[in-house]
């Protein structure tokens, strides 16, 4: 079965445009994260999947909600799925993303220092 992701839109019509396939809640908080930014956090696959004869056949008439919290607002509805992951995976995959956040900005002022003593090293050779 493919993992199908969509956002959240005004229509099921505009809603069903940007199906994705992604290869599980990895690339779909990849996706949302291009998307949004930090202006979202707590994102998540709700475990509750919801039937609907009206999607295609590739959803299987499934959906389960991707929600966020945002605005102050919690779990708000930002997409749909037609998969499921347990929390266990997506703690991991939030963790994993908050360490890769966390080392960039430590990382980031030492880059910049090993780059202006490079420069300046090559001025004076």
């Amino acid at each position: 079965m493919k993992k199908l992701f969509r956002f959240h839109r005004g229509s099921l019509a505009e809603s069903l445009d940007t199906t994705i396939e992604v290869s599980g809640f990895a690339e779909v908080l990849e996706k949302v994260m291009e998307t949004y930014g930090d202006s979202i956090s707590n994102i998540k696959i709700k475990k509750e999947g919801l039937h609907d004869p009206r999607l295609p056949e590739d959803w299987n008439e499934l959906c389960f909600y991707v929600v966020a919290d945002c605005d102050g607002y919690k779990e708000q509805c930002i997409g749909m799925s037609n998969f499921y992951e347990s929390g266990f995976i997506q703690a991991g995959v939030n963790l994993g993303y908050a360490v890769d956040n966390f080392m960039k900005l430590l990382c980031e002022p030492v880059f910049k220092s090993i780059n202006k003593f490079v420069i300046s090293t090559k001025k004076n050779i």
